[in-house]
């Protein structure tokens, strides 16, 4: 099998088409390709084996381009020569892709508010020390 298998379905962004032939007329299922296959549902992709080689080439398709990638990080980070725009770029990347996001709105409040607010904080902290509960 292409050791490229996995990494691009086709340049027009069309699923990968079974291999497999129709058992009745001739010719190619065509059905869509399992995931990480070269066989739909119906010739053989549902098998546990196959369903299991094909997790297998999905992490080692993973592995392949995400462990590179994280050495180039790696090495821009421990370099002094690197912008601080670009180390700034990076931290955001990466919580981007972790699901933080940046707050939406930013809320003021006085300096009064917020002593206020700290205060309630602190009182529920204490109950909560002496086994009191909150509320």
């Amino acid at each position: 099998m292409d050791e490229n298998f996995d990494r691009v379905e086709h340049l027009n962004n069309q699923p990968r088409r079974c291999k497999a032939n129709k058992s009745r007329g001739g010719g190619r299922c065509n059905k869509p390709a399992m995931r990480g296959q070269l066989v739909c549902h119906t010739h053989g992709g549902a098998a546990p084996q196959n369903k299991a080689a094909a997790r297998e080439r999905e992490r080692e398709a993973i592995a392949a381009l995400f462990f590179p990638a994280l050495e180039r990080v790696e090495g821009l980070l421990a370099d002094p020569e690197t912008p601080a725009a670009v180390v700034a770029a990076l931290f955001r990347d990466v919580a981007d892709r972790r699901g933080h996001q940046p707050p939406r709105k930013v809320v003021t409040v006085s300096e009064a508010d917020l002593d206020e607010h700290i205060a309630a904080l602190e009182a529920e902290l204490a109950d909560l020390e002496d086994g009191e509960g909150v509320g």
